[in-house]
């Protein structure tokens, strides 16, 4: 086999596969397991066996495939066939489990053909019912982390709660039946409320929303607002405030007096402030507060997150554009080649040079054009 050439990632010197041509002609696209998108190298990952017969042994395996979409063909090439001078590749078996470790350079290109074969759940080349699932052991670590953040940052909160603030975020929380309950069942329903769902306990405590959300929770269990499904809310004077609660949290926010008003005239009807007289929660400040240590942690790692599935996600849609590209530029009859005259040849040729287009002494102009339209589009939105 002969290496002819390369194709490389958008913003990557690295290939993501080497065309291979044989003694007769025919050009092989091999996955390049140097390429970090192509081959991971970091992490563990489990392939599940879907079905739970007992004493099953699958047995599935495969040599090599080609993903239908791409033309690369996947595999781990073992030596020239002397006879043929075709590629031989390693048989991989998939059994009823396994874990790769992709820091061990055998697992990792075992597992960069895996994921890509048609008995793996969610893989592009799966058809019929998948035999296997993926777990990703460095993503189910990071969300364990962010899990981890949120819960101790919901304890911290609710233990911080106190007096007659604890019933009103109850309310916040939609804890029902908590009109007769005494301040340590209120509080032992929070604090459950925070272990079973620590992440929307801290977006519930964090709503900016939630300090009007608060004063209208208030309102309503004392009579100063009523809510009808059919007309929304209003006061008890007949304000009309919205059809729902989000149009009712608008309106008062944009009704700063009315607000206030509700929520002096709301702590004086409450039960719970005539007993304890205490204030309670109040209307919070909107002025911005910085955020406390776990609040960082946790956007950090949500952050982490987030650019990694984006840049996962941009670097599929890149890389299945650049392949439609070059399926559509096959298409045409290569027979006829486009009319350019030796000083446009060599005009085109220096500039893919200056460019640093890889093999633009022995492209095709059509092709070397095209290179050249998509890095200066590049450069440009560098730019």
């Amino acid at each position: 086999m002969e290496n002819l050439t390369t194709v490389t990632t958008a913003g990557d010197t690295t290939p993501m596969y080497i065309e291979m041509k044989n003694q007769h002609g025919h050009v092989l696209k091999l996955v390049n397991f140097e390429n970090p998108q192509m081959c991971p190298r970091s992490g563990k990952v489990e392939l599940i066996y879907l079905k739970k017969k007992e004493k099953v042994d699958p047995n599935n395996s495969f040599k090599c495939f080609t993903d239908q979409r791409t033309g690369i063909t996947y595999g781990i090439p073992i030596g020239t066939d002397y006879r043929t001078g075709e590629v031989n590749f390693q048989r991989i078996t998939l059994r009823d489990f396994r874990i790769y470790d992709l820091s061990n350079p055998q697992d990792a290109k075992e597992w960069a053909c895996v994921r890509m074969c048609h008995f793996v759940e969610g893989s592009p080349n799966q058809f019929g019912k998948p035999l296997y699932r993926i777990l990703d052991h460095e993503q189910e670590a990071q969300n364990k982390l962010i899990d981890v953040e949120y819960t101790e940052r919901a304890i911290a909160l609710a233990k911080k709660i106190i007096g007659n603030e604890i019933r009103e975020f109850a309310m916040i929380l939609e804890i029902p039946g908590i009109e007769n309950d005494t301040d340590a069942i209120v509080k032992g329903k929070v604090y459950d409320k925070a272990l079973k769902s620590p992440k929307w306990f801290c977006q519930k405590y964090d709503d900016a929303n939630r300090p009007t959300l608060t004063v209208l929770k208030r309102c309503l269990s004392t009579g100063l607002i009523d809510f009808d499904p059919m007309k929304g809310y209003s006061t008890k004077q007949g304000l009309y405030l919205g059809d729902n609660e989000y149009s009712a949290i608008n309106y008062l926010t944009k009704n700063n007096a009315l607000l206030m008003t509700l929520n002096a005239e709301s702590k004086q009807r409450d039960r719970y402030y005539k007993e304890t007289g205490e204030n309670g929660a109040d209307i919070l400040p909107t002025a911005h507060v910085e955020d406390t240590p776990e609040q960082k942690r946790i956007k950090e790692l949500e952050k982490q997150l987030e650019q990694s599935n984006k840049l996962t996600a941009e670097l599929n849609a890149r890389f299945t554009q650049f392949m439609e590209m070059q399926k559509a530029a096959n298409s045409v009859d290569k027979k006829v080649e486009p009319e350019v005259n030796l000083s446009e040849e060599d005009a085109i040729r220096n500039q893919a040079k200056s460019l640093n287009i890889p093999y633009w002494h022995n492209k095709k102009i059509e092709n070397l054009m095209a290179e050249i339209d998509e890095k200066v589009n590049q450069l440009s939105k560098a730019e």
